[in-house]
């Protein structure tokens, strides 16, 4: 078994229907959600979505903010290493 580290947190710019296809990109399959807990390794792992105030820049741009906590429970380090990698893959946007 996996020692488990402190959970990450990640603020992002991010809303809940964009929480919740990103973790239909990671998970294969979507059910509205706070928290899902998902198989990592010989252990789990626990996402946890946080709605925060939005942001503001100027008049034009409103973007929404939420923290994220990735919580590891019994996962190896070389399984969360590849689950996080997993995780950027499918939290990444395109931007330009």
């Amino acid at each position: 078994m996996g020692s488990n580290p402190e959970p990450i947190e990640k603020l992002m710019s991010l809303s809940r229907a964009e929480f919740e296809r990103s973790m239909l990109v990671l998970n294969g399959s979507l059910f509205p959600a706070s928290e899902y807990k998902l198989v990592c390794g010989g252990g789990h792992v626990t996402i946890a979505y946080h709605e925060l105030p939005g942001v503001r820049l100027g008049t034009l741009l409103a973007l929404p903010r939420a923290r994220l906590t990735i919580a590891f429970d019994g996962a190896d380090l070389s399984a969360r290493e590849t689950f996080l990698r997993r995780f950027d893959l499918a939290f990444q946007r395109g931007g330009g």
